[in-house]
């Protein structure tokens, strides 16, 4: 049995790690800052609990197998149809990052600093990587486009691969003195080595999972995992320094098959990916020596500011002449701060050089890890807020995680769906989930009511729930296991028939609304008697009209939510507010002048809405059907 330090710096890294999470799950932060000073308390400056030294050379090859299996993740669970249609600027945001960025921190640390140029270049080289496991957690909970989602977290994956290569090539350069062409060309070759070879291995793989029965489903983890690993060794060998890039591009290929086939891998790697991050990021911040900051604290700060600020060239002249608001560019701009990759590969930089007797090879950890702090405090800690500045939250019901695929809850989607929201649907029945997915929209199948049916989906950026199936009990328990268990806050049900008492009483208590209609007052108990089935019955008839609506009368505007007039037989379902605000309409929705509303009903009941939410001096002059089916 192994004794001392060694085996309590491993026992204890990964309690720590594991507290961290907890806590980031806890306040909804990044859990970086909790790794960060679990690592530096517990570590020989502080307390003297961890002792990362006692790892020797374990260190460098944890780093290494860590750092692998966390860039495999984060391609993995990348959308690549959404990141294909962002190529063109993904590509020359990475290719603007090296041009601008690494100049830029190789003259601030050789000049201010005062920094040997072999540390300049590769503190250059280092600082241009963002990192998923810090722009993930930071931008899960705030309602931005998926556009500008997207864009951040492919950046992050991309940018963590080519970075790590860049870097480990130069650190090669500089420690065989080879010539800068040789390292140029190395560098070009591992990028294109990596993209060949991930694509190899991914194909196979994935033929392998989805086409034969050689893996046995419940292996597909493990199978993946030990796949990953022998693509990044076999890389390794046939070409150095493409391993990295290798199994990005894997993880890139894996991403587009079938969700049911992937969703144990995703549920397994993000479990995988967030416990080695946490024992990482302990085991390298109990690494550092605090007191090494003072000897470098305001040169550090010059560089890191100058650092943040040259983002914003690098974004607004990417994402020139694309779909992008000049507040969303502003955001991305601002957000961009650095993760485990760039203080892992820093790590294992300053020992080889240390040990190649290259002087103040230690500034790099010290640089880096104040970049990471300070961009992960201040970008971090603010994006929320610096979001709501710039008003580019998405208000409204942006995201639908919708129960149950009937006609109504697809004809909804249909009509929900554009560039800036997601739709998840959520049912038991497989033909129903196969009707789904040919609509293009995504579709798990499962028990609504158990987490793992959601294994792989980062269900919390999804900010509204619809429940839509035939079993009021289902609908409301569904809304309120949501809210307790992903937090999300706007909760809305169909009710096929009178509530009991128990229902109702949750109801109340979750704050869940009724879709889909206007309730008065003398209504009990928040329902309609049978409302989705009669729902159904008119929605099958011939005669039934779906048109776009706009408010143009301001009296009907005014009404009280109790006092709202529908026609008989006319079905409101969907609000659009200021042309970008989507909304499910719900019993106490408060309608304003200029909304858009869908609804359904018979031609007559139709030209009775369009006289209600219509003045008759706009008649002639607003054009009042928008869409007709």
């Amino acid at each position: 049995m192994i004794e001392g330090p060694l085996i309590q710096t491993v026992i204890l890294s990964i309690v720590l790690g594991s507290a961290g999470i907890v806590l980031s799950d806890k306040f909804e932060m990044p859990g970086i800052l909790f790794y960060f000073a679990m690592g530096i308390i517990f570590g020989p400056s502080v307390l003297g609990l961890l002792h990362p030294a006692s790892l020797g050379e374990g260190l460098s090859i944890m780093i290494t197998i860590f750092v692998t299996i966390i860039l495999f993740e984060g391609g993995l669970s990348l959308n690549i149809k959404q990141i294909t249609s962002l190529k063109s600027v993904l590509f020359k945001d990475i290719s603007l990052s090296i041009i601008i960025l690494v100049p830029i921190g190789f003259a601030s640390a050789r000049y201010i600093a005062d920094l040997p140029w072999e540390i300049s270049i590769i503190f250059g080289s280092l600082i241009i990587v963002t990192g998923p496991t810090v722009i993930k957690p930071v931008i899960r909970h705030i309602t931005l486009s998926s556009k500008v989602k997207n864009f951040l977290n492919g950046e992050s994956v991309l940018i963590d691969a080519v970075g790590a290569i860049l870097v480990i090539v130069i650190l090669k350069f500089i420690l065989t003195s080879h010539a800068i062409s040789l390292s140029i060309a190395g560098f070009a070759a591992s990028i294109m080595a990596g993209t060949l070879f991930g694509l190899a291995f991914g194909f196979m793989a994935k033929y392998l999972l989805s086409r034969t029965s050689i893996i046995p489903s419940s292996a597909n983890s493990f199978f993946i995992l030990g796949s990953l690993l022998l693509a990044f060794v076999c890389s390794e060998l046939l070409l150095p320094d493409s391993g990295l890039l290798t199994v990005v591009v894997m993880g890139l290929v894996l991403s587009t098959m079938e969700y049911r086939s992937k969703e144990k891998i995703l549920n397994f790697k993000d479990q995988v990916t967030r416990i080695i991050t946490s024992i990482l990021f302990v085991i390298l911040s109990a690494n550092f020596e605090i007191k090494h900051i003072s000897q470098y604290l305001l040169e550090g700060l010059i560089i890191i500011a100058i650092i943040i600020l040259a983002r914003f060239p690098i974004i607004f002249l990417s994402t020139a002449k694309e779909d992008f608001s000049a507040k969303e560019k502003l955001f991305m701009s601002w957000l961009g701060p650095r993760g485990i990759i760039a203080l892992s590969v820093a790590s294992i930089a300053a020992l080889q050089l240390e040990a190649a007797g290259i002087e103040k090879a230690y500034t790099i950890e010290i640089l880096i890890f104040m970049l990471i702090s300070i961009t992960v405090l201040t970008q971090g800690l603010s994006a929320k807020w610096v979001a709501h500045k710039l008003n580019i939250l998405i208000k409204g019901d942006r995201s639908l995680v919708i129960l149950g695929v009937n006609e109504i809850s697809l004809m909804v989607a249909e009509k929900w769906r554009n560039n800036s929201t997601d739709i998840l649907f959520v049912d038991s029945n497989s033909r129903n989930c196969r009707i789904a997915r040919q609509k293009g929209f995504l579709c798990i199948e499962g028990n609504a009511l158990d987490s793992l049916t959601y294994t792989g989906v980062e269900i919390e950026n999804f900010t509204s729930a619809l429940a839509t199936t035939d079993n009021n009990e289902v609908n409301v328990i569904f809304c309120r296991f949501l809210k307790e268990t992903y937090g999300i806050g706007n909760l809305y049900t169909v009710l096929n028939e009178k509530a009991n008492e128990e229902l109702a009483e949750i109801i109340k208590e979750e704050n869940i609304k009724l879709a889909f209609g206007t309730r008065s007052k003398e209504e009990e108990n928040f329902s309609w008697d049978g409302f989705l089935s009669k729902l159904k019955d008119v929605f099958s008839t011939e005669k039934q009209s779906l048109k776009w609506l706009k408010i143009t009368c301001n009296e009907y505007a005014k009404s009280t939510t109790e006092k709202y007039s529908l026609p008989k037989g006319v079905t409101i379902f969907i609000v659009i507010r200021n042309s970008t605000e989507r909304y499910v309409y719900h019993t106490s929705f408060e309608l304003r002048l200029n909304d858009e509303i869908f609804a359904m009903g018979s031609e007559e009941g139709m030209r009775k809405m369009q006289d209600l939410l219509c003045s008759n001096k706009d008649m002639g002059k607003e054009q009042l059907m928008i869409d007709s089916l």
